[in-house]
């Protein structure tokens, strides 16, 4: 009886483990092609500037700047923005980015999954997901950028009040 039992644990996990089989590199690549997930990430890039705009306008709201700070601003937020660019294109090239994916992926599904997926995204469906994405994250981080000011400002409320309280229980 012992032996039936022994058996039949080691065929249990000689199928699970089949079953979870890793999802092969070609695979992975493949399921990255067909979701576009170089361009997603080339489109990080067009973002770039009204992010830093975006971030710098935040960082000057309430400053009083002078014309002459203004002027300096605006002349240096070129400058700005190139070096940035160049330094994501650099870090987040397809090249530097491509084998993290990989192995993220490798970690996170097995074969069976990626075979899913793969049909699925080549599906109408699929396809029309991939397709229409981009401009639901576009849509997505404008909508964020927006309710970031007002969420913002009432943290800074909500800060202020707990050390306004913490004062009074000094």
């Amino acid at each position: 009886m012992k032996k039936i039992v022994i058996k039949s644990f080691v065929f249990f996990c000689l199928v699970s483990s089949a079953m979870a089989q890793t999802a092969s590199v070609d695979s992975i690549r493949e399921l990255l092609a067909v979701t576009e997930a170089k361009k997603l990430l080339d489109g990080i890039f067009a973002q770039i500037d009204p992010l830093i705009k975006a971030s710098i306008s935040q960082a000057t709201a309430g400053e009083n700047l002078t014309k002459e700070q203004q002027l300096e601003l605006e002349k240096t937020f070129p400058k700005i923005t190139e070096e940035c660019v160049r330094v994501m294109r650099e870090e987040l090239s397809w090249e530097q980015m491509e084998p993290m994916y990989l192995e993220i992926y490798q970690k996170s599904f097995t074969q069976e999954e990626v075979d899913g997926l793969l049909s699925f995204y080549k599906s109408p469906a699929g396809v029309a997901l991939i397709k229409k994405m981009p401009v639901v994250m576009q849509e997505t981080m404008v909508a964020m950028q927006q309710r970031m000011g007002p969420m913002m400002a009432r943290v800074q409320q909500a800060v202020e009040k707990a050390v306004k309280e913490s004062d009074k229980n000094e």
